[in-house]
């Protein structure tokens, strides 16, 4: 059965605000012209309980999911596939809603989170805590990982695929993290921004029910952060426990 997001959220005009400040906004310093690849270790194959294959990558003490998750199979809340296609779960993963994502767990600031929520066993949602931790391995300074909106320098650069980013948006992968840019859904706009937006839950909320998450975006070199009380759909990673 598919399952239909724009008939489940609740219409709120504010939400438009997100997407200005995503679209429009900048990261507060330039962007090294030169970057360097650096080389990164490919790790082991992973498998779901749906029998999908994902590759991960070792960055830092971490070991990520290279790939974005694509199981149908979770107790709460709602998952599809970018425009209702099939083909788009199979490149980018599907897109879920934070109640999907944390399969009935509360939420967590820890590092590591110790939430499996939807992730295959052995692995769990990653924390803002550990998404941060990703970011200063990167290059990024402690404060500006703490700091809201678009931060830090080449981050998000990095993080990106060398492919699939519209209008010259594509990143270098230093470290094998393959980000793509498989769109997001919002409760007015619907589906949006499959080639030119990335958007990523983690497992920690702020003041209650504002669910954090991460973007990229083909016209940004850095990473932007923020929170949310809407009912969105992004792309999932798991890190290993």
């Amino acid at each position: 059965m598919k399952l239909h997001f724009f008939h489940r959220f609740n219409k709120k005009p504010h939400i438009a605000l997100f997407f200005i400040i995503l679209l429009f906004g900048n990261c507060k310093k330039d962007v090294p012209d030169n970057v360097i690849e650096i080389e990164y270790l490919q790790s082991n194959i992973l498998y779901d309980n749906e029998g999908n294959i994902y590759k991960t990558v070792v960055i830092g003490n971490q070991e990520w999911m290279a790939e974005n998750l694509n199981t149908s199979v979770h107790t709460y809340g709602y998952s599809n596939c970018y425009g209702d296609l099939p083909e788009n779960c199979t490149k980018y993963g599907r897109l879920y809603t934070i109640e999907a994502v944390m399969n009935g767990q509360p939420p967590s600031l820890y590092n590591p989170s110790g939430i499996r929520g939807i992730c295959p066993a052995g692995w769990h949602i990653p924390s803002d805590a550990e998404w941060r931790q990703l970011e200063v391995f990167l290059g990024m300074t402690p404060d500006d990982a703490l700091s809201t909106g678009w931060r830090g320098t080449d981050q998000g650069t990095k993080l990106k695929s060398v492919s699939g980013w519209i209008n010259n948006g594509n990143g270098t992968n230093n470290y094998g993290f393959t980000a793509l840019p498989g769109g997001q859904i919002a409760p007015v706009l619907g589906w949006t921004g499959l080639g030119s937006i990335g958007g990523w839950w983690t497992s920690s909320a702020i003041d209650g029910d504002k669910d954090v998450y991460r973007s990229l975006k083909n016209n940004q070199s850095c990473i932007y952060r923020s929170s949310l009380s809407q009912n969105m759909g992004f792309s999932v990673r798991c890190v290993k426990n």
